[in-house]
């Protein structure tokens, strides 16, 4: 717990711990503390690498997490271990927990299925955040990114975002996918099928405390403006079961935007994901003891 508490708290303990050294008197503790807050912010200026470390993802610093969180999963359809699949998660949550674990105990599930990711710029900025994803195979989310992951294996990403924080609601499953078709311009682009996936449990691990009016900042400067308010109050994340259903594969033509069906193709691929994940949390939130818990599609 400690462990996912440094973490998930990493943006706000770094400057926590240079206000300490400020306030120290002038000691070794306090040459110690400074010397090590340096150390986290040279990080940000070393390479990220290697990309999606198998030693990391089968260590006992996350196999630890995933116990945590009891992590499970149900998978709909035996996917081609040599092919390549676009996996859209939901919901991003107040913090996408799940989706940052679901990639490690993907290379147990399929071994030789090469699963990246991408995640929001912003985070590749922030000390220690920008290895540990990078470590799980995650780049910022650019369209020249996802397509270069894509030529490398599989991409996994969260389609709701930022704004999809802003949405949340302790009673309700909110989750934003009716406007988000650029990740599948880019699968009909490269004929790659999408997968849905719903994670279960991950909109209840912290509550987003932020006025709707920082909505537009924050999507802009691409940054979680708010205060993730998890166990007793603080950056702990609570301790809920995380589920993972993964859906059959929706296959897609391999169409170039210049195509006339282009636009029709993509339309309706992302009209059969968005059936997709309905029917997958209608069939399975009941075996999570969710029977009362509605879902919003906007």
């Amino acid at each position: 717990m400690s462990s996912m508490f440094g973490y998930t708290a990493t943006p706000l303990l770094v400057p926590s711990l240079v206000l300490a050294a400020w306030y120290l008197p002038w000691s070794i503790a306090s040459w110690g503390l400074g010397i090590f807050i340096w150390g986290i912010v040279i990080s940000v200026f070393l390479p990220a690498e290697p990309l999606l470390w198998e030693w990391f993802q089968h260590s006992t610093l996350v196999s630890s997490w995933r116990r945590y969180f009891q992590f499970s999963v149900a998978i709909e359809h035996k996917l081609d271990p040599t092919g390549k699949y676009v996996f859209a998660g939901f919901p991003h949550g107040v913090f996408p927990v799940s989706e940052l674990l679901c990639i490690s105990l993907m290379l147990r599930i399929w071994p030789t299925l090469r699963v990246y990711s991408i995640a929001a710029s912003s985070v590749f900025k922030v000390p220690v955040w920008r290895h540990i994803l990078c470590w799980t195979g995650a780049r910022p989310a650019t369209r020249r990114w996802f397509r270069t992951l894509l030529g490398m294996g599989s991409v996994s990403l969260v389609p709701g975002g930022i704004a999809e924080m802003f949405l949340w609601e302790e009673h309700r499953e909110v989750i934003k996918i009716l406007d988000r078709k650029g990740f599948v311009r880019i699968a009909v682009e490269q004929g790659v099928p999408l997968v849905p996936v719903y994670h279960f449990g991950n909109s209840r691990l912290f509550s987003w405390v932020a006025p709707r009016s920082w909505e537009v900042l924050a999507r802009r400067t691409r940054a979680a403006l708010g205060y993730p308010k998890g166990r007793w109050g603080t950056l702990v994340p609570r301790s809920e079961p995380l589920f993972m259903a993964v859906g059959a594969p929706i296959p897609v033509p391999k169409l170039a935007p210049s195509d006339p069906y282009y636009q029709d193709a993509v339309d309706k691929a992302h009209s059969e994901l968005v059936k997709a994940l309905v029917d997958l949390y209608t069939k399975y939130k009941g075996h999570y003891g969710w029977d009362n818990r509605e879902l919003v599609v906007t």
